[in-house]
């Protein structure tokens, strides 16, 4: 299968980070960049129209994580 471009958004939509997954996030979910040490939590999922293949997340950083 092919691999979906996804790229992290911050609430300014400013870019965090980038990466191809085959399995899509969805709304609520938290996602943990292993770079960065971080979660974060996924607050919207959009479909980019003019890149197939290509799904933007606008997320947060999630600062008490249990």
């Amino acid at each position: 299968m092919f691999k979906t471009k996804f790229i992290l958004l911050d609430t300014n939509w400013k870019e965090i980070y980038s990466y191809k997954s085959r399995t899509k996030p969805i709304e609520g979910e938290y996602i943990y960049i292993g770079e960065h040490k971080i979660y974060y939590k996924v607050i919207r999922v959009a479909h980019s129209i003019d890149k197939p293949r290509q799904i933007i997340l606008v997320v947060e950083i999630v600062k008490n994580f249990s």
